[in-house]
């Protein structure tokens, strides 16, 4: 999905790409594999050493919503479901925009609705779920970006999801101690089937809900 998106705004392989909150460095790793300059940051010591350890490259540790721009800033920023781990987001955003050069990008995804907060959520360590209007509002009070296209996805699996986390309310279930812990070989790829099908519309369509959005912003110049 975020390799659609890079061909869809063209950004090259000379642009700068900062990764925030990258975890291990997975994201980093393909990019840098594609023949992206690719750069990220992340709290978790042990995830840093995990990810260089693998030969992945540009990988640092981070406090909270520190970023270090290099001279004239990065050309493209990813916060790939990173905004809800922290609790100031206003400062996050703050921060993705004056790490940026002048029209340069961020694609920033996040957790949908916060009536689906469940226990992955508490896992997780998530301050809150977003809608779409409250997270274009956090990102109108910085006053620096310009929403270029605003999307929820998950969607094909979102029925199934809410149903499960409403009845798990409802009911007081006893959850599992994360969604992790569902490994079928068999559900995954049909899982993957879907969500695959489901990013090729994305390319054509803006979902109306979902379980998670997808922002992508321009820098004023």
């Amino acid at each position: 999905m975020i390799f659609r998106l890079l061909q869809k705004y063209k950004i090259s392989k000379t642009a700068k790409i900062f990764d925030f909150g990258c975890g291990s460095g997975y994201t980093i790793g393909y990019l840098q594999r594609m023949g992206y300059d690719a750069f990220g940051t992340d709290v978790s010591v042990e995830a840093v050493k995990f990810g260089l350890s693998n030969g992945i490259r540009n990988l640092c540790v981070a406090q909270n919503a520190e970023i270090k721009p290099p001279e004239g800033g990065f050309d493209l920023i990813l916060a790939l479901d990173v905004i809800e781990h922290i609790k100031d987001d206003t400062e996050a955003i703050k921060a993705i925009e004056t790490a940026l050069r002048p029209g340069g990008m961020a694609i920033i995804t996040v957790p949908a609705y916060q009536w689906m907060w469940g226990v992955q959520d508490k896992v997780a360590h998530h301050f809150r779920r977003y809608t779409m209007s409250g997270l274009a509002g956090v990102i109108k009070e910085s006053g620096g970006f310009r929403i270029v296209r605003k999307t929820y996805f998950n969607t094909f699996l979102f029925p199934p999801i809410a149903i499960v986390r409403v009845l798990s309310k409802w009911f007081n279930l006893k959850q599992k101690e994360s969604d992790f812990d569902i490994n079928n070989r068999f559900l995954n790829k049909i899982f993957y089937f879907i969500f695959n099908l489901e990013t090729y519309f994305l390319k054509f369509l803006r979902f109306p809900f979902g379980v998670s959005m997808l922002l992508v912003l321009k820098k004023n110049d």
